[in-house]
């Protein structure tokens, strides 16, 4: 190419690979860039943060955390509902995480970020009403 300027610069990375002879051959790699998908970044955030484990000891550890959590502060907020004002921050908090739940639904591109949602707010409830009970 005899106009290298149009070309715009990629970031690059050195790859060690095996050759068929059994020697190692150093391969130049491209990386892509993510500005054609502005969303990608925030759809990968949200699914390592809110996805469900692969694997079965790590589903049943996250479980247990969550419904443990959740209910503690069930059982916290059944104590201090009866103090003046603590009914009206937690309505706020819920109404704040009910608006931000909305928001992932809406924006979230891949169908396993929405049921990991619901898998969230399903052990949320759980723990509560344990909680309260």
């Amino acid at each position: 190419m005899g106009d290298d300027k149009q070309v715009p610069k990629k970031q690059q990375v050195n790859v060690e690979l095996p050759t068929q002879f059994g020697g190692r051959q150093i391969q130049q790699l491209d990386i892509q860039d993510s500005k054609a998908h502005p969303h990608a970044d925030f759809n990968w955030y949200l699914l390592n943060q809110i996805g469900v484990p692969a694997r079965i000891p790590d589903v049943l550890a996250d479980l247990v955390l969550w419904l443990a959590a959740s209910t503690f502060l069930g059982s916290v907020g059944k104590q201090f509902i009866q103090f003046p004002g603590v009914l009206a921050i937690i309505a706020i908090v819920l109404v704040i995480l009910l608006f931000l739940s909305i928001y992932v639904l809406k924006t979230a591109s891949q169908p396993s970020i929405r049921w990991s949602l619901l898998y969230r707010w399903v052990l949320l409830f759980i723990g509560v009403c344990l909680g309260g009970r």
